[in-house]
């Protein structure tokens, strides 16, 4: 018998069957085929799961970064403006920082040496909208208290912001703040 890939015997009703080999290398390829398949699907779900780690860790260490620097960009007291706006300033990067820089010094603190304000921020709860490994936005609800030497009572406030936290230099900062 040759070793052609197909061979024919007879069957039990005469006929002639035709039965197929399969060579090593077909069945080495295939092997192979399927290892390949189940590898790259392998790297895939690791490389997925490695990267949603990565988002859950960024999501923890921004949501405290953010509970904490949040009341310390927010709270001012007229009598200690200036370690305020160093304090307020050193939490955040971009350019937020350059425009709360700003907002401070044309406006903010101006008036709250004029009018003796001093202003205390609390964080009563924080959500994230969404997290990778480097950016997290969070939505954050703040409750504020502004105190004025020409008011009776002090004014309380709660509001709503949308926070940006940037990773820089394992260092989570304020990016963006935008009331909402």
């Amino acid at each position: 018998m040759s070793r052609d890939a197909a061979s024919t015997a007879a069957t039990a009703d005469g006929s002639r069957a035709t039965r197929h080999r399969i060579s090593g290398k077909l069945i080495t390829l295939f092997v192979a085929a399927v290892l390949i398949v189940v590898c790259t699907g392998d790297g895939f779900l690791w490389w997925n799961n490695r990267s949603d780690s990565q988002a859950q860790a960024a999501e923890t260490a921004a949501e405290a970064a953010a509970n904490e620097s949040i009341p310390l960009v927010l709270s001012y007291n007229y009598v200690d403006l200036d370690r305020y706006a160093a304090r307020a300033t050193s939490k955040t990067t971009g350019p937020f920082a350059v425009d709360l820089k700003k907002l401070l010094d044309t406006q903010v603190l101006p008036a709250a040496r004029a009018k003796n304000i001093a202003t205390q921020t609390s964080v009563q709860g924080t959500a994230t909208v969404t997290a990778s490994a480097n950016t997290v936005v969070l939505l954050m609800f703040i409750d504020q208290t502004t105190r004025m030497a020409d008011a009776a009572a002090p004014k309380i406030e709660g509001a709503r912001l949308q926070v940006t936290m940037t990773n820089q230099n394992d260092s989570w900062l304020i990016s963006g703040l935008k009331p909402i």
